[in-house]
This record gives structure tokens, sequence and C-alpha cells, in this order.
């Protein structure tokens, strides 16, 4: 397949578009022509009529030709976006590879692996509720985090504190906090006694 855009540099139209190509590192992937040179006889041999002009050439099959802004700039964004959409699934498959490659080979080297993407993250099964369609994330426990994960729940009544008993527990901190801060204060006292003492000897 051939691309080939003809432009004239005297067609600001013309320039933005090459720039746009340009921007995109998509050059080589065009054969640009410009007209500028060309005779009237030999524009007029050309199967195109205004610029810029895009014309898509395949073995055994007539051209494809956009012409003017318009429909090349509507062409060539559809051919940028499809582009990178390709390259991007080429990536991510590269990746997979990449990962399940590696996943064999530990598997070879050191057994069963612990992690697997397919089945520790993504969602679950779109038809996990009956009435609606909505799908949950997966959510899985590490070996050895089970006590992280506990769900706290609500004691029966006989086991919560009663005001009167969370006002005792709350006095009886305060009172440990006192006693605490007077000793952390007693102690800086006598460590700064100490260091004047020693600097006066």
């Amino acid at each position: 397949m051939f691309i080939r855009v003809f432009y004239s540099v005297k067609c600001s139209e013309c320039m933005n578009l090459l720039q746009v190509i340009t921007n995109e590192n998509i050059i080589k992937m065009f054969i640009p022509v410009c007209l500028d040179n060309f005779t009237s006889s030999q524009i007029s041999t050309l199967s195109i009529k205004e610029i810029p002009a895009i014309v898509i050439s395949n073995n055994n099959t007539p051209p494809i030709i956009y012409e003017g802004p318009q429909q090349c700039s509507t062409w060539l964004n559809s051919f940028i976006v499809n582009r990178r959409k390709n390259l991007i699934q080429q990536t991510e498959a590269n990746r997979k590879n990449i990962q399940q490659a590696q996943n064999e080979l530990r598997k070879n080297e050191e057994g069963a692996i612990e992690y697997n993407e397919n089945e520790m993250e993504g969602i679950s099964d779109s038809y996990s509720y009956n009435n609606v369609d909505l799908a949950q994330p997966k959510n899985f426990v590490m070996v050895g985090n089970e006590d992280k994960q506990h769900i706290v729940t609500v004691n029966e009544n006989e086991s919560k504190f009663s005001k009167n008993e969370l006002r005792a527990k709350m006095s009886d901190l305060n009172i440990q906090r006192n006693i605490d801060t007077k000793e952390y204060s007693q102690f800086m006292e006598q460590s700064q006694i100490q260091k004047i003492v020693n600097n006066l000897n």
C-alpha cells in the first residue's frame, strides 16, 4: 500500500497537514509529492482536483482519494487514532507474552507461583447480582495476612461500656497521662540542670 500526499508549499492547509504528519512521527509512511514544480499538463494527468490530497493506492484496486483540507484532516485523524490503538494493543500483547514467559520460567525453576494476575485482579462475573448487572472487584488476602483483614463487628450489649464505665476509663487515662507528663517534665528538668552543672565544671 502506498499513501501519497499531494501538496504545495504556497498552501497553508497543505503545510498544516504535513506538520501534523511530521509531529506524529509518521512521515515515513507517506510519500510527499510537491506540485509546485509540476506543469499544468502534468497536473491535469493526476486524478485530483484539490489540494491537499491524500491518495491511497493498493495493487489491482482503484486508488482511494481524499481531497481538500476537511477530507484529508478527517482521514488523517482516524488514521492516527487507529494507529495509536494498534500500538497500544501490540504493546499490551508483548507485555503479556513477556510476563507469561517469565511466569513459565519461574514455574519451571521455583514451582507454582503465588500470584496470578488473571485470578487476583480484575472484576468478577457481570452476573454477580440477580437484578443488577454490576460486576464486583476481586479481593483476595495474601497468606499470613489474614489477621489484618478481619471484619470488625459490634459485640452484644452485655459487652458494651456504659456511659459511667466509659467516663471512668477516660478519667483513668487522663490521670495516667498527667502522671506521664509530670515524670517527663521532671526528667527534662533534671537533664537540663545536670547539663548546666557539667558546663560549670
